[in-house]
């Protein structure tokens, strides 16, 4: 019995409800453990191109109905199959220390469907006070990346984000949605990668003054580059998080993984130099000297 309770008509407003129950059921083989999820293909048929070529093309997923996705991780999974029902993003939430004190506001701004506002407090920026500083040039980049794959997209729309899924590591954040992200990618779903990218940026935006009395940050943005320079990944998740390395990289210099990192992936090396490169002044040459 599949569930289709958070079938939202307008997230699949090309095709009737009547189309989609009366479609085949795909089985989705996904992850090492081999977890078994299903999906309409009339749903897969609506939303991309690859997926309906899959469904309705003769390819063997096709004779079979089944499709092995072993290599697929169940989280981010579980993002696609809600996005292709309900529309929406199910951005996860991290239940830790280090989502405490933004619980409250989550669970009010839920409410409202808005997003934290997108001005952090103590940067050297105009009105702020903190006395150290990354380059004006490298965080105002961050924050204003155009993550769509053309300027005439639309940018997400606030009633994107959807029901949270509880995740208990913070790299885990991280990675799940730049795994949507890469997924959405490879099979031709504009509308979800700019949501994984948007949740990705507001992410890492939250917590970028958590660096000095939280730990877990660094490594946690290590391995999300990690992730993005040692595997296959669209240009706009390793220009993001580039961006965001190359804001935070005194700290990331002293994380594990990180300057391995940097030797062994010419790609990561030219994207953070050029990310760097642009933004350069005498107050960043000088911090990275000194460590």
């Amino acid at each position: 019995m599949i569930d289709i309770s958070i079938f939202q008509p307008e997230a699949v407003k090309s095709i009737s409800v009547e189309a989609v129950a009366s479609s085949h059921i795909y089985r989705f083989i996904v992850g090492p453990e081999k977890k078994e999820y299903y999906i309409h293909s009339a749903v897969l048929a609506n939303h991309s191109p690859a997926l309906d070529a899959m469904v309705n093309r003769g390819l063997q997923e096709t004779v079979e109905q089944t499709v092995d996705w072993t290599d697929v991780d169940p989280s981010a999974f579980l993002g696609l199959w809600h996005f292709l029902y309900s529309g929406r993003y199910a951005a996860p939430v991290l239940i830790s220390r280090l989502a405490e004190d933004l619980l409250e506001t989550e669970i009010r701004e839920e409410g409202t469907g808005t997003l934290p506002d997108s001005t952090l407090p103590g940067c050297k920026m105009p009105g702020c006070t903190m006395p150290e500083c990354i380059p004006t040039g490298l965080w105002l980049e961050f924050q204003t990346l155009s993550l769509a794959d053309s300027e005439n997209s639309a940018p997400p729309q606030p009633k994107s984000v959807g029901r949270r899924v509880v995740i208990s590591s913070y790299a885990d954040v991280l990675l799940h949605h730049a795994r949507v992200c890469v997924l959405a990618d490879k099979f031709m779903i504009p509308p979800l990668k700019q949501l994984a990218l948007t949740a990705l940026r507001e992410e890492l935006r939250i917590h970028f003054y958590d660096l000095k009395k939280i730990p877990e940050i660094a490594p946690a943005a290590t391995a999300l580059l990690q992730y993005c320079f040692n595997n296959p990944a669209p240009e706009k998740l390793r220009k993001l998080v580039s961006l965001f390395a190359a804001c935070i990289i005194t700290d990331l210099w002293k994380s594990d993984g990180f300057q391995d990192l940097l030797e062994s992936s010419r790609d990561f090396s030219t994207a953070i130099i050029g990310c760097i490169g642009t933004n350069l002044d005498g107050r960043l040459l000088k911090r990275l000297l000194d460590h």
